[in-house]
């Protein structure tokens, strides 16, 4: 099962490294402030694709300048992909590289290069059910009646990704729900002030 991991300190060697492997991997975007481009998770996905080309859909993440976007490319990233890794970044770790504080990204990134080395060496603990190409269309009851097997592996991802969808769109509903809260205390807030001033 996955966990939440927190990102290690590094020292200035380790963090010379990961500036290294950063500026080894082939991005899309021009490399000039990682704090800065890697606050949206954008560059990291397609690190992450370039080491495990099945486990990444790059549409899935939107370059963004707003918080919000920014933390919608990340916790994307931490169910869709993270997670099948064995792992999950924490929280806080998200929110750090969100806002740019120092050191933040350089954390995540070791994390990310480790857990992208024991993924590909196969030391993982839990078997990862990778990405696979499109497959001809099958009847069910017939494949069910051949290959009982198949029908269940099917069945099982299916569900599988029905739940990180929902879990996807469970994290967008709190958050809608936060704004909301948010909108109602400021309209609770000038209507008292409208009242005060006996304009309400």
């Amino acid at each position: 099962m996955s966990k939440y991991i927190i990102a290690p300190n590094l020292d200035e060697e380790e963090i010379q490294g990961i500036y290294e492997w950063v500026d080894s991997i082939p991005l899309t975007r021009p490399k000039k402030n990682i704090t800065r481009d890697f606050a949206d998770g954008v560059p990291l996905a397609e690190a992450v694709k370039h080491f495990i080309p099945g486990l990444v859909d790059l549409h899935n993440y939107v370059a963004a300048n707003s918080i919000k976007q920014k933390l919608n490319n990340w916790n994307t990233l931490n169910i869709k992909v993270f997670k099948k890794m064995g792992f999950q970044l924490s929280p806080q770790d998200i929110e750090a590289v969100v806002n740019c504080v120092p050191d933040a990204v350089e954390r995540v990134l070791k994390l990310v290069q480790l857990k992208i080395e024991e993924f590909r060496m196969g030391v993982e603990k839990e078997p990862v059910r990778m990405a696979k190409p499109p497959e001809p269309r099958f009847d069910l009851q017939q494949m069910q009646f051949e290959n009982p097997r198949m029908a269940t592996d099917t069945r099982d991802e299916s569900i599988q990704n029905m739940r990180e969808t929902i879990e996807i769109l469970e994290l967008k509903v709190k958050k809608l729900e936060h704004m909301m809260k948010i909108k109602e205390n400021k309209i609770e807030t000038l209507t008292k002030r409208l009242a005060d001033a006996g304009l309400y």
